[in-house]
């Protein structure tokens, strides 16, 4: 199916397939597994809010802490 999409006239299909191609193991085993990076992606705004949210920890102890917080 992925080749049918490489060789049409429009773009934005050969795109699509270009894509599929290059992401092919990554897509087949979330429908293996049902597993996404959801969870971590969750992680990395909080650590992200907690960063703006200090103006900068001077003490990188602190930071942790407050990371661990928001993320337990």
């Amino acid at each position: 199916m992925i080749e049918r999409f490489k060789k049409p006239e429009y773009k934005e299909v050969k795109r699509l397939g270009n894509t599929l191609s290059y992401w092919r193991e990554e897509v087949l085993n979330y429908f293996k597994t049902r597993l996404t990076n959801a969870r971590l992606e969750g992680f990395n705004n909080k650590t992200s809010v907690v960063r703006k949210r200090a103006y900068g920890y001077k003490n990188p102890n602190n930071y942790r802490l407050q990371v661990l917080n928001a993320c337990s």
